[in-house]
């Protein structure tokens, strides 16, 4: 999910936006005990593996003694101390943030290459660190700021989120359908914007320069954007490759807000421009990766593709670029949402009827 600046990287925010309100809401509501909880132990089995033997006491026997260590023979003495580390070499002074995003378009491609796209349909796999659990993702990007995004998490919940190029909803089991409004809206007005890297001033209302150490003493140059609503935002770039290689902030939803970091690697081109195959996020407890299958630039898309939702053209006028306030305002709910649920691993006693051919199961939603 991660606000990936570049049209071509849009489809990386979209997955980390779905994810983070999928699942902060599912662990606020504790329905997702079942997937952090340890299987559980075979009868008869430990929890804990037995602790191994401790070995006897082996007498020191026509063994040679160890001589005594300058401190045991005077005990009085200074303990020796290992040479002092020299100080890590101070970073230099921040460039303009002017230059950094001018050498950022350059490694993507340039201007001219990045405003020539009109569309965008990227296909990725996540997978979840610790719980086994795996799913897919699609984004369609349009001019227009227009976007839509689709994940899916089998046997736990699909989402779907989406912009018409002026309104923003959401749709997932936790809360339903909904417009979105202040922070959110404006978090999700820059994740759809087309060409957002050669709009930045248009984006965020502040933008700041600094220079840090990332991974293994790497140098980044990050950028700290301020949107108009909602909390500030880091962006960090190679300080060679001009590629982004880190992203950390604040995620707002109905449930709260709840901090990310995501890393960016496997820079790839595709046609003349540049993407980022793979990125690894932490989520509050959660981590995942996302790696992409597929990228197509300039697909043909049909502008019925990003219609709101029925629902949400009913509620009329609300969503919009940022919601004209700094303060977040609670989202429209538009439709209820749907119970999320955990898979049912219970086996089903013989001759027993199938949930699924429970009375009253067909036809519902």
């Amino acid at each position: 999910g991660c606000l990936t600046i570049a049209a071509p990287m849009t489809f990386s925010p979209h997955v980390r936006r779905i994810l983070i309100l999928l699942f902060a809401s599912t662990l606020a509501t504790g329905r997702a005990s079942w997937a952090a909880a340890p299987a559980a132990a075979p009868a008869g089995v430990p929890t804990t593996p037995p602790s191994a033997p401790t070995a006897p006491p082996v007498a020191n026997v026509g063994k040679p003694t160890m001589a005594p260590t300058p401190a045991a023979r005077n005990p009085g003495a200074p303990a020796a101390t290992s040479a002092p580390t020299a100080p890590a070499a101070p970073l230099p002074p921040a460039r303009a943030a002017d230059a950094i995003l001018a050498d950022v378009v350059a490694a993507l491609g340039g201007a001219p290459a990045i405003a020539r796209h009109r569309s965008l349909h990227t296909k990725m796999e996540i997978t979840f660190k610790g719980l086994g659990i795996t799913g897919t993702a699609e984004h369609y990007g349009a001019v227009g700021d227009k976007a839509l995004t689709i994940t899916s998490i089998p046997n736990l919940a699909s989402t779907r989120e989406g912009s018409d190029g002026t309104r923003f909803w959401s749709e997932d089991p936790i809360n339903g359908l909904r417009l979105l409004e202040g922070a959110e809206a404006d978090q999700a007005r820059v994740e759809v914007a087309w060409n957002a890297e050669l709009r930045m001033k248009e984006l965020f209302a502040k933008i700041e320069a600094k220079n840090e150490l990332g991974d293994n003493g790497l140098r980044l140059e990050c950028l700290t954007l301020t949107p108009k609503a909602g909390p500030a935002m880091t962006q960090c770039f190679d300080a060679k490759t001009h590629l982004m290689a880190l992203q950390r902030g604040v995620r707002s939803g109905p449930q709260g807000d709840m901090p990310f970091t995501a890393r960016l690697s496997d820079w790839r081109p595709v046609g003349d421009i540049k993407v980022a195959y793979a990125t690894e996020m932490q989520v509050g407890p959660l981590a995942f990766t996302g790696r992409v299958t597929s990228v197509e630039l300039d697909v043909a898309v049909d502008d019925a593709l990003f219609a709101v939702p029925a629902a949400v053209k009913a509620a009329g006028g609300a969503g919009g670029a940022g919601g004209g306030k700094n303060k977040p305002r609670a989202a429209k709910f538009l439709r209820p949402a749907k119970p999320l649920t955990a898979p049912n691993t219970t086996p089903t006693p013989a001759g027993a009827p199938s949930p699924a051919a429970a009375p009253g199961a067909a036809g519902k939603r």
